[in-house]
C-alpha cells in the first residue's frame, strides 16, 4: 500500500526533530585548534556535525605551512565552505585556479594548493573536510604507528583568556581530555555545564576550584570530579604555574554556559 506523501514528510519531520535538537554555539573558544606556521584551523561541533573555521594571515600559503604536517605535496582533503573575510587563490594539480572572497562559496575537490592574496587576514568557515585537515602524518588514520604517545610537543594546542595554554590531548564524544597551563594569578570564566561531567586533576602547583560558591583546594596530585548543572571555576591564587587535566564526559564545549566575569 503506498504512503502518503504527507506521511512521509510528517515521519522525516519526527525523526529529525529527535535526533537534532534546537541548539546554539559561540565560536569564541573551539574545541580544538590546529596551529601551523602564519594560521591555525579551529573545530567546532554542533549537532551531528563537525566545522572548521580556518584562520590564515597574510602570506600563508598551504604547500609551505601545512604540507610539512600533512606530509603531502597537495591539500588530499576535499573542502566546503564560506569565505568570511580575506581572499585566497586556489590551484588544482592539472593548473586550474580560482579565486575567492568574501561571501563566495566554494567546493575544492582533494589535489590542490591554496594561498592567502592581500594584506588582509583570510577567514573561511568548512562545512566537508574539517576532521582530517591539518593532521600531521603520523596520526592520520591505518598510520604505521597508530598507538603513540600525545603530549604538549605534538598535541593542538590553543591559548584562552589571552595568557593561559592548552593542548587537547584527546577529543571524543564520550571523552574529552584537555591539559592546561594558568600563569600566577588567573581564573577561567565561572561557568556551568548542562550535560557534561568534568574531572579536574592538577599536575603541578595548586588550585582554588569554586564550586558552587565553596572554595576547594586542590593540590598537585589531587582531583576534584565537577557533576553537570554546578557552576564552577578553576582559579590560579598562587605566585606560581599551575599545571592540571581537564576529563570530560563529552564535548565540553557544546553544552558549555558561561556565567559571569568575576
Amino acid at each position: 500500500m503506498a504512503i502518503p506523501s504527507k506521511t512521509l514528510k510528517g515521519a522525516c519531520r519526527d525523526a529529525l526533530s529527535m535526533s537534532l535538537p534546537l541548539e546554539t554555539l559561540s565560536m569564541a573558544a573551539p574545541e580544538e585548534e590546529r596551529s601551523f606556521s602564519r594560521g591555525r584551523f579551529e573545530l567546532f561541533t554542533i549537532g551531528d556535525r563537525q566545522i572548521g573555521r580556518a584562520v590564515y594571515a597574510p602570506g600563508w600559503r598551504w604547500s609551505e605551512d601545512v604540507a610539512p604536517i600533512a606530509g603531502t605535496a597537495l591539500c588530499e582533503v576535499e573542502h566546503v565552505g564560506l569565505v568570511v573575510s580575506g581572499r585566497a587563490g586556489v590551484k588544482m594539480a592539472d593548473g586550474t585556479e580560482r579565486y575567492m572572497g568574501p561571501g563566495d562559496l566554494f567546493s575544492i575537490p582533494a589535489g590542490h594548493d591554496s594561498w592567502v592574496l592581500g594584506e588582509e587576514e583570510y577567514v573561511s568557515l568548512h562545512f566537508l573536510g574539517s576532521g582530517s585537515y591539518a593532521i600531521r602524518q603520523d596520526d592520520q588514520p591505518g598510520a604505521a604507528n597508530l598507538f603513540t604517545s600525545i603530549g604538549k610537543h605534538n598535541a593542538p594546542s590553543f591559548t584562552w583568556r589571552e595568557v593561559c595554554d592548552g593542548w587537547t590531548l584527546l577529543s571524543r564524544p564520550g571523552l574529552h581530555i584537555l591539559e592546561e597551563q594558568m600563569p600566577a594569578d588567573t581564573r577561567e570564566l565561572m561557568h556551568v555545564h548542562e550535560r557534561t561531567v568534568q574531572f579536574y586533576f592538577v599536575l603541578d602547583g595548586e588550585a582554588i576550584v569554586e564550586v558552587a560558591g565553596t572554595d576547594v583546594l586542590v593540590r598537585a596530585g589531587e582531583g576534584i570530579e565537577i557533576p553537570p548543572g554546578v557552576p564552577h571555576q578553576m582559579r590560579n591564587d598562587s605566585l606560581h604555574p599551575l599545571d592540571f587535566l581537564v576529563a570530560s564526559s563529552g564535548l565540553p564545549r557544546q553544552d558549555r554556559v558561561d556565567i559571569q566575569d568575576r
